[in-house]
């Protein structure tokens, strides 16, 4: 649980006395948190050890500082049950520490568990920012605690998905919700047109988007009209109402793979390795150009991108990369399914993925290419879905050769049943 204190500064010795940053009389907010099993106990205290939980504090003067919450206690005693959270267990001496204290009687009534809710007075309750310097000063914060209540998550509208009809010429799209930083994902899900097709994103801003299909550049250029499916997500690391997590995330890469390959680190904590999906999202270079990924475990993954087989030896501009990351499995909320997995085993000739019941002929899919068993240039394409199954293939370009077989490699997939709207709340503490 997240809980949410704020405090009356009666104290502030910081670079000098009554410090701009933390004013006496001023308010200092915080929040920390808990989550965890009993470590061990000493008389009526027991103590458990919180983990990847946090405690931080902030003034609207513009101090602020976060730490891990090493220690929670809980001591219910005849004299008044005592709480505390504090980020040490033997203190640093030069080193910023915070402890907050509560005492109120008959609070607890007893229960040594982690408490849900705190009362609104105390007989003592105090919140300490302090580290001592290299002369042995002590710089602190000391402040009296006016109330402590549970957080509220705020939930917002983090992503949509959608369906469109697609050519060569650029379509721009209105979005339902309005972004800060979106990041789309599309896929080709027909096979109407016989050349080698992938979708190219053109300009993204916070209320629309423009695509287009992009044939490799020994093509004509010119291509049938194709079913799109597309989903667009605000970048930040999110978690669903049903507790999936998901990570959206974007950077600037002009690595083809006749270079290699570029990490990129996970700021969410995911159990196992996640489905990542990945897309170029500029058109800087207007020479064909796909991504390519491999490697994913919890911790991250790696990406490069690749033109067309004749020039993927060669130099591409700069565009910036967009990537998601969510935990395999399936959920919904309200009307809006979801199912987000992997096929292993996806070659040139066609595969069928099953969606399983909630998906038909009207969902949408989004697939990639995640691993990298062959090396010459490719990407994943649809072909139609029907009976709650989608089918796809690995697809390459013929600019150097005509030969398009391909060695079988692990498609990802996110697969939603028609088009809807994800809301979510911000992972982590803050």
């Amino acid at each position: 649980m997240i809980f949410e204190f704020v405090a009356t500064i009666d104290s502030s010795y910081l670079t000098t006395f009554n410090d701009p940053l933390a004013p006496v009389g001023s308010e200092i907010r915080g929040t920390f948190s808990y989550d965890a099993e009993l470590a061990f106990t000493i008389g009526s205290s027991h103590y458990f050890s919180p983990g990847e939980a946090e405690i931080s504090v902030a003034t609207m003067e513009g101090f602020s500082l976060t730490m891990d919450n090493v220690v929670t206690n809980v001591a219910p005693s005849p004299g008044g049950d005592a709480f505390s959270v504090q980020s040490f267990v033997s203190e640093d001496p030069n080193g910023w520490n915070i402890a907050l204290e509560i005492l109120a009687p008959d609070w607890l009534n007893g229960s040594t568990a982690l408490p849900e809710s705190f009362p609104d007075a105390f007989d003592y309750g105090y919140i300490q920012v302090y580290f001592t310097d290299e002369a042995d000063w002590v710089r602190s914060i000391e402040a009296t605690i006016v109330s402590i209540k549970p957080a509220i998550e705020e939930i917002v509208a983090i992503a949509e998905t959608g369906t469109v009809s697609l050519t060569h010429g650029e379509t721009t799209i209105s979005l339902q919700n309005t972004y800060d930083n979106p990041v789309v994902f599309a896929f080709v899900a027909t096979e109407n047109g016989p050349h080698p097709v992938n979708v190219r994103i053109s300009d993204i801003s916070g209320t629309d988007m423009t695509l287009r299909l992009q044939e490799p550049d020994n093509m004509d250029g010119e291509h049938f009209a194709e079913t799109v499916h597309y989903m667009v997500v605000e970048e930040g690391a999110w978690v669903l109402a049903d507790g999936t997590i998901l990570e959206v995330g974007s950077m600037g890469s002009s690595l083809l793979s006749s270079d290699g390959f570029q990490s990129v680190s996970f700021g969410a904590e995911f159990d196992t390795g996640p489905v990542v999906l990945s897309q170029v999202q500029t058109s800087n270079g207007p020479d064909f150009v796909t991504t390519r990924q491999q490697g994913a475990t919890e911790d991250g993954f790696a990406f490069t991108m690749q033109e067309e087989e004749a020039t993927n030896d060669g130099r591409h501009r700069e565009e910036t990369i967009g990537w998601l990351a969510i935990e395999a499995g399936s959920g919904s909320a309200d009307t809006f399914t979801w199912l987000a997995g992997s096929m292993n085993g996806v070659s040139h000739r066609n595969s069928s993925v099953t969606l399983g019941d909630g998906f038909d002929a009207d969902s949408g899919v989004i697939a990639g290419i995640s691993s990298f068993e062959g090396h010459n240039s490719a990407w994943a394409r649809g072909n139609g879905l029907s009976g709650g199954a989608f089918n796809v293939s690995v697809e390459e370009d013929t600019s150097l050769d005509t030969e398009t077989r391909h060695f079988a490699e692990t498609i990802d997939y996110f697969a939603f049943s028609g088009e809807g709207t994800l809301d979510a709340t911000a992972y982590g503490l803050f």
